[in-house]
């Protein structure tokens, strides 16, 4: 019987192949920050149309209201995680206040002969 075909008789899954459970996954990559945790939030964008009381108008009136988003400002880069060197994304300022610890470089190269 083919992997993905299974007989269901009386609310019981036969001649399935048992699915495996899967790890904990620790290193998804939805996006939000792995380190500070920013992720995208949802706001409004506000269209008016008047000139400001203190600028001499009557006032400015709201005339439309958008949805937007507000996206972080992320960047893929490899990190070393629990010593793991693992993709992950980070925020600029993840980056520049050293919470990142990058792997270290390589100095193997392929062409190198072995001793």
């Amino acid at each position: 019987m083919p992997v993905g075909f299974c007989i269901a008789l009386a609310n019981v899954w036969t001649s399935c192949p048992p699915r495996l459970a899967s790890p904990p996954d620790l290193f998804a990559m939805p996006y939000q920050c792995h380190f500070t945790g920013k992720k995208t939030k949802i706001g409004r964008s506000k269209t008016l149309r008047g000139k400001a009381k203190y600028l001499g108008g009557v006032g400015t009136k709201i005339t439309g209201v958008t949805k937007r988003k507000f996206k972080p400002n992320l960047q893929k880069v490899r990190a070393v995680v629990d010593g793991r060197v693992v993709r992950v994304y980070a925020s600029a300022k993840a980056i520049r206040n050293g919470d990142v610890v990058k792997p270290q470089k390589r100095t193997w190269r392929p062409g190198d002969a072995k001793d």
